[in-house]
C-alpha cells in the first residue's frame, strides 16, 4: 500500500544544523515519528519554517510558530495585534505571527505535494497546521493519528500513540470537521 504520513515537528530542537528527524527532540514528535516508521510510506514533517520536509532534509534550528486558532480569532477581531498580544508568553510574542503562517502556506503550495496519488494518508499534526494542510495538501480524506488522544499531555505522557498502530483500521476517514464529531 502506498501511504502518505504527515507528522508534526517539535518546538524542542537541537541547536545545530542536522537532519530533520534528528533536529526535533520533543516527546510528541518522537512518538509520532516512531509510529510513522511502523506504518511505512512517504513521511513528511510539517514545519512552520520549511513547510513539508522529508526526515533526511538538512535544516537549521529555528524558533517560529504558527498562531493558535484562538490567537488568530482574537487578531481578526482586533482584540490583539502581533506586536502587543498577551495571550502567549513574551518569549514567543515575536515569533508566532501571521507572517510565519503565510510563509508556511507558500511553502506547502510550492512543494506540490497532495495526497491524491496515495492509497492512504495518515496525519498527526496540531490544529494550528491542519487547516492549511486541508486547503493545500489534503485533497482526499485522511486518518487522524491523534484522534481521541484527549490533549497533548495525554498523547505525550501515555502509550496512546504507540497503541494507535493496532487501531489504524478503526480510525475513520474524513476531514477535520468529521474527525471532531467522532466520539471515543
Amino acid at each position: 500500500m502506498n501511504n502518505l504520513i504527515i507528522i508534526s515537528c517539535s518546538n524542542l530542537k537541537r541547536d545545530y544544523a542536522c537532519r530533520a528527524d534528528e533536529m526535533y527532540i520533543g516527546p510528541f514528535f518522537t512518538k509520532l515519528y516512531d509510529l510513522a516508521k511502523r506504518i511505512g510510506g512517504d513521511i513528511y514533517i510539517s514545519s512552520a519554517k520549511y513547510g513539508l520536509i522529508t526526515p533526511d532534509t538538512i535544516i537549521e534550528p529555528y524558533d517560529f510558530y504558527i498562531m493558535s486558532p484562538f490567537e488568530d480569532t482574537l487578531m481578526r477581531r482586533g482584540v490583539i495585534s502581533p506586536k502587543t498580544r498577551t495571550s502567549i508568553s513574551w518569549r514567543r510574542r515575536n515569533r508566532r505571527n501571521p507572517i510565519v503562517e503565510n510563509v508556511y502556506k507558500c511553502k506547502l503550495t510550492q512543494s506540490g505535494i497532495t495526497n491524491q496519488n496515495y492509497d492512504m494518508t495518515y496525519v498527526g499534526v496540531s490544529e494550528y497546521y491542519i487547516k492549511h494542510l486541508e486547503k493545500i495538501v489534503l485533497k482526499n480524506p485522511y486518518k487522524n493519528l491523534t484522534l481521541g488522544g484527549k490533549g497533548m499531555f495525554n498523547l505525550c505522557s501515555t502509550d496512546y500513540l504507540e497503541k494507535q498502530y493496532d487501531r489504524l483500521n478503526e480510525l475513520p476517514l474524513g476531514f477535520r470537521k468529521q474527525h471532531l464529531n467522532v466520539k471515543y
